[in-house]
C-alpha cells in the first residue's frame, strides 16, 4: 500500500511526464544512431541506448525523481507528523530511495519489453542471446546509474528544493562523462562505472572497449559515502528535526 501510495504521488505531478518523454525521445533518437550506416540490430541497439542513458537520462531522471518524492514531504508540510510517528529522517529517506529504485526498474524493464516487440514487428532477425543481453544490460546498468547518484540525492534532500539544484549537478555529471569515459577514466567516475562493469563495447566512442574492475570499487566507495552522507547529515533525533 505504501508503495503505491508514492507512485500515486508521482502519477499526480509533472515529473512523471517529463521522464516519460526523455525515455521515449532518448529510444527514438537511439533507433536513428543505430540505422545510421542502414543496418540495424537488437544488440547494437542496445549498446548505443545504454552509452545515450549514461550520458543523457538515467542520472538526471533518477534525481529527480528521488528527489521530488522526499521533497513533497516539505511541500505538503507532512515531516512533523512523519517524526511524531516514530520515523526518523534515515528511514524517511531511505523508503523514498526504494520507490524511486523501483520506479527505475520498471521504467528499465518497460524500454525493454517496447523495444525487443518494435524491433520483432519490424521483421528484423533477433537471437535470445541479442535479448538475454539487452536485458541483462538494461537492469545492471539501471542499478550502476541509481548507485551513482545516491550521494547528490542525499545531500539535496535536506533543503526543499534541493533536488533541482541536485538535478542540475547530476545533469553537468552526465555530460563530463561523454569526456571522461573514452579516455581511460570510465571505471573512475561514478556515472560511467556501470559501462566499464558491463565490459561495454562504445560504439558511440569509436568501439571502445571498457573493461576493468575498477567500476566496482568506484560505485562500491559511492556506497560508503552515501551511508556516511546519511548518517551524518540526517540525524536520528526527531526533536531536532521537527524544530528545523
Amino acid at each position: 500500500m505504501y508503495l503505491l501510495a508514492e507512485f500515486q504521488k508521482i502519477k499526480r505531478n509533472n515529473t512523471i511526464f517529463i521522464v516519460i518523454v526523455a525515455a521515449f525521445f532518448i529510444n527514438l533518437m537511439s533507433v536513428f544512431q543505430t540505422n545510421y550506416d542502414g543496418t540495424f540490430s537488437l544488440r547494437e541497439y542496445a549498446d548505443v541506448l545504454l552509452w545515450n542513458h549514461s550520458c543523457f537520462l538515467y542520472p538526471v531522471m533518477i534525481t529527480l525523481i528521488c528527489g521530488y518524492l522526499i521533497d513533497l514531504e516539505y511541500k505538503n508540510n507532512t515531516l512533523k507528523n512523519i517524526y511524531l510517528a516514530a520515523i526518523n529522517s534515515r528511514t524517511l529517506i531511505c523508503a523514498k530511495l526504494f520507490v524511486g529504485f523501483c520506479f527505475l526498474l520498471i521504467i528499465a524493464i518497460l524500454e525493454f519489453i517496447c523495444s525487443t516487440i518494435g524491433v520483432i514487428c519490424c521483421h528484423i532477425e533477433v537471437s535470445g542471446e541479442s535479448v538475454g543481453y539487452f536485458f541483462v544490460q538494461q537492469i545492471v546498468f539501471a542499478v550502476c546509474s541509481f548507485i551513482s547518484v545516491l550521494p547528490i540525492i542525499i545531500f539535496g534532500a535536506q533543503k526543499e528544493n534541493g533536488y533541482l539544484f541536485g538535478s542540475l549537478v547530476a545533469a553537468f555529471l552526465e555530460i563530463c562523462g561523454i569526456f571522461l569515459a573514452p579516455r581511460g577514466l570510465c571505471g573512475y567516475y561514478a556515472i560511467t562505472a556501470g559501462l566499464e562493469i558491463l565490459n561495454f563495447n562504445g560504439g558511440m566512442v569509436g568501439g571502445t572497449l571498457f573493461s576493468g574492475n575498477q567500476g566496482e570499487v568506484t560505485l562500491l566507495i559511492t556506497i560508503g559515502l552515501s551511508v556516511l552522507l546519511l548518517y551524518i547529515l540526517c540525524p536520528k533525533n526527531r526533536d531536532y528535526m521537527i524544530e528545523k
